[in-house]
């Protein structure tokens, strides 16, 4: 009987060697849990305000404000222009009986170059009186030249050149009848001193649209 126990209990014990050494052969150390936050992006908190350091106040609300088109006041006078860096001046509006002369002094500031003025309809050198009748020029003059139909002449750099256009209008009793000018259109042309000396004035060089308001004609006596 104390054999058995004695075989019994060395079985036992030869069991409990073999089942240690298998499982400390195939045990695998399963790795430490990851930290959980170690892939979280870290937040940087701003440091505290201090307490002289005022906030930054918000911008205000930006309100677009259309910008109104001033009027112009078409009743006043407008005597000066400039165009091709000519500067064109109204030096009165004289009539007697029924021929009205309109006077301009014109200032080439560039280059030297010839204008042309015309009295022909679509040339638009035109005056309008008070109800609206429109008169073109029956003669201009610039400096000494003059003619009825097309005028060309040189205006010289820094030269004050007159130019004169007379225009033919309605009389009553004798005196004419006009006493303002409501609107002057000066269209002209130009051409450079090649084309002045060679007289070739098929292509121009550059274009005078000048407008000028409201100014009084002075009636001459005869």
């Amino acid at each position: 009987m104390d054999r058995i126990v004695s075989s019994l209990f060395k079985v036992f014990i030869l069991l409990f060697l073999i089942t240690w050494l298998v499982y400390s052969l195939f045990h695998v150390t399963s790795p430490p849990p990851r930290d959980a936050t170690a892939g979280a992006p870290k937040t940087t908190l701003p440091p505290p305000l201090d307490a002289s350091t005022q906030p930054v106040p918000a911008p205000p609300n930006q309100t677009t404000v259309p910008v109104a088109n001033t009027p112009v006041d078409q009743t006043a006078p407008i005597l000066r222009a400039e165009h091709e860096q000519i500067a064109f001046e109204i030096q009165g509006a004289q009539a007697q009986g029924s021929e009205l002369q309109v006077r301009v002094t014109a200032v080439n500031n560039g280059p030297d170059r010839m204008i042309e003025l015309s009295s022909y309809p679509w040339t638009k050198a035109l005056i309008y009186d008070a109800a609206g009748n429109v008169f073109r020029p029956s003669k201009i003059r610039v400096a000494n030249v003059e003619s009825s139909d097309l005028t060309r002449a040189m205006l010289i750099s820094g030269v004050a050149t007159p130019v004169v256009l007379s225009f033919t209008v309605p009389t009553v009793r004798g005196k004419p009848d006009i006493t303002k000018i409501r609107l002057f259109e000066l269209n002209a042309e130009l051409y450079n001193t090649t084309q002045a000396r060679t007289n070739s004035f098929g292509q121009h060089i550059g274009e005078i649209h000048a407008t000028f308001r409201n100014f009084d004609v002075e009636a001459l006596p005869k």
